[in-house]
């Protein structure tokens, strides 16, 4: 209370530092004081308040102003420039994983200043378990390239021109690779290492959370031995070759080398000021046995990391057992590879998604509530016929008018699997494997399915070894035990929204990378969060199996809108890029037309792989339009907008 009416009316003065000369234009009220002004400048600038004073000149003298008085153009002592300060870590920053997370945050880094980094992973190239070791060479893709590629940034363009719309493993491998060749992530990088220890060395506890010498992490490094791939692209071998021999050249302790080479030591230990572990979602696949399995005729293999030999489905019936994103992946394969008719077993249907509704969710400036993206996936459900409203995973109201779609497997993206089912070249079991009889199948209910070949994809389980090498007892949102300085994140499993902003990682995944690089340079921005209190925490569940570092998707969700809520101001101001961001990049690669028209072409394609002879019905027309989606876009800005403009008036209210 200032006593009296205080004025509203606005003016500009300028602040000045004394020692550059550099100044700011800032707006404020009349009646503004310093003792207001202070807190904002020290908090934008991550000093204490206590070291700014604001000076003015007075006749022939200088007098400092006192915090009760009203704010005037003046120069402000203890600082040398507006620009914020980046830390200078006395170790360097570990990033655990070279996947798309790891090298994402690796390019973060490079972008903001951070040069003193180094990237591990214990296999023997980029682009992380997920795409080096469990997908197969069909696999592809699921959802649009605009949505998924590593330079998925303001500053870097969409790389259209050397890749396709649905990219193949082996392209998205050959991505990953150009782009840390030509972005300078490559030398930070140390493959063919593990990290088997980690210890937190505390030098002073006494000191604030975020002084850089308070603590650091010790971290032992263990060489894995490589074994040549005669697969692997020459280029490839030749690069990881030069790059780790002139590590051992230059004297280095840095391990790991290719061939037959032997380390002259087995591990080496480092240490390192702040750790980002990225361990991936889909590492370790979840295996299960069926009784019946060593009289069963046929092949037995898991749809993933090369195991299932495809080329014995020609002319045959697999079964397929799982309905995640991989088990539609794995539909494809088959059909692809001429598979007579393909049983799809799941014990619950699992909500599929078209390309085209794909597209449109990754391209919104607004999430599109679930009833909107419910009733237009519906178009393609007509084809089989089916009712996308009626699964289990749907919550909504008698009306329709809301809906959440909470699955425990992500979304199969892809438009064959429909049309696979309308011409009836795989058909949808919904019940559980009992046993195997030598050409059969026998489910839970009693049915018996002819079958020539078994293809598991029963979705992947985490990996609980993360949780004891970080040493984390709760996870407080991403950071371990509460610390900043150990930062653990992983996509989480399965779907839980009624809003849909996106499918794909790269969108979410720029402001997860972000997050960490702006702790790792201004880590005093991390005691406002810490304070606050509204960190969720986590501990893990073992007797499920489930790790701390593994948070459902609308709690993880919860973290990131906490992180960007303003809590930390510098946050929130990423966070106001991120959605004109994502229409930006989907449009820039994907036009609307030329990508309804590219689903399209995909669509006749496959209408004439799966026309049997004799089959004289014209092909089903593609039930997605430009005039549709063009008015589907349209609806969803509108909605969207008027959604903002109510929030705002409640909040004014």
């Amino acid at each position: 209370n200032w006593g009296g009416t205080k004025s509203h009316t606005r003016r500009e003065i300028v602040l000045k530092t004394l020692r550059s000369g550099d100044s700011i234009t800032l707006p404020v009220e009349i009646t503004t004081k310093v003792c207001e002004v202070r807190p904002m400048i020290a908090q934008r600038l991550g000093i204490d308040e206590d070291v700014l004073s604001f000076v003015v000149k007075q006749s022939s003298s200088h007098r400092k102003l006192n915090d009760c008085e009203e704010i005037r153009s003046c120069t402000v002592t203890g600082i040398d420039s507006w620009i914020r300060k980046k830390a200078k870590h006395p170790h360097p920053i570990l990033i655990i994983g070279a996947g798309h997370m790891g090298l994402r945050q690796a390019l973060s880094f490079l972008k903001e200043g951070v040069g003193d980094f180094v990237v591990v992973d214990r296999i023997d190239r980029v682009g992380g378990v997920a795409w080096v070791k469990n997908a197969n060479p069909t696999s592809k893709l699921q959802t649009e390239l605009g949505s998924y590629h590593l330079q998925y940034d303001l500053s870097y363009a969409v790389p259209r021109a050397a890749m396709k719309t649905w990219p193949t493993r082996d392209d998205l491998l050959e991505h990953f690779q150009q782009v840390s060749l030509d972005f300078g992530i490559m030398p930070h990088i140390l493959l063919n290492t593990d990290v088997t220890d980690m210890s937190v060395v505390m030098t002073d506890k006494d000191k604030p959370i975020y002084a850089l010498d308070r603590q650091f992490m010790n971290v032992v490094q263990t060489s894995t031995i490589l074994v040549e791939d005669d697969n692997k692209d020459e280029q490839v071998q030749e690069q990881q070759q030069s790059q780790q021999e002139e590590q051992v050249h230059s004297g280095s302790d840095i391990i790991g080398a290719p061939g037959s080479w032997n380390p002259p030591s087995n591990f080496t230990e480092h240490q390192y000021s702040a750790i980002a572990c990225y361990p991936g979602a889909l590492t370790a696949p979840l295996r299960v046995n069926y009784p019946g399995e060593d009289v069963f005729e046929g092949s037995i293999g898991y749809g993933m990391f090369e195991e299932f030999d495809y080329n014995k489905v020609e002319g045959k019936v697999p079964a397929i057992m799982g309905m995640g994103a991989f088990g539609v992946e794995n539909v494809r394969t088959c059909l692809e590879h001429g598979a007579r008719q393909v049983w799809l077993i799941c014990r619950r249907k699992n909500i599929s998604m078209p390309r085209v509704i794909s597209w449109f969710c990754n391209q919104s400036l607004y999430p599109p509530p679930g009833a909107m993206v419910l009733n237009a996936m519906k178009l393609m459900y007509d084809c089989i016929p089916d009712d996308p409203w009626s699964f289990y995973s749907i919550i909504a109201n008698a009306d329709r008018t809301t809906a959440t779609i909470r699955q425990k497997a992500r979304f199969g993206i892809g438009d064959v699997y429909f049309l696979a089912q309308y011409y009836g070249k795989v058909e949808l079991v919904v019940d559980g494997i009992k046993r195997l009889a030598p050409s059969e199948l026998v489910m839970d209910s009693g049915e018996r399915l002819y079958a020539d070949h078994l293809i598991k994809v029963l979705g992947f389980r985490p990996d609980e070894s993360v949780d004891k090498l970080m040493g984390t007892r709760e996870m407080a949102g991403f950071f371990v035990n509460g610390d900043w300085r150990r930062w653990v994140f992983s996509e989480s499993p399965g779907v839980d929204a009624g809003r849909f902003g996106g499918t794909s990682l790269s969108p979410g995944l720029i402001q997860t990378v972000e997050f960490f690089t702006w702790f790792v340079n201004y880590p005093r921005d991390v005691v406002p969060l810490v304070n606050s209190g509204m960190l969720p925490t986590k501990k893990p569940d073992k007797d499920k199996g489930i790790p701390a570092y593994i948070w459902d998707t609308r709690q993880s969700s919860g973290i990131s809108m906490l992180l960007s809520s303003g809590i930390v101001p510098g946050l929130a101001e990423l966070g106001a890029v991120y959605g004109p961001l994502a229409r930006a990049k989907m449009l820039e690669a994907h036009p609307m037309e030329q990508f309804i028209d590219e689903c399209a072409a995909e669509w006749y394609k496959y209408c004439e792989m799966f026309r049997e002879p004799g089959d004289d019905r014209p092909f089903p027309k593609y039930p997605y339009t430009h005039e549709f989606i063009k008015e589907l876009c349209e609806r969803n800005d509108r909605e969207g907008e008027a959604e903002i403009r109510r929030q705002q008036e409640r909040m004014g209210g």
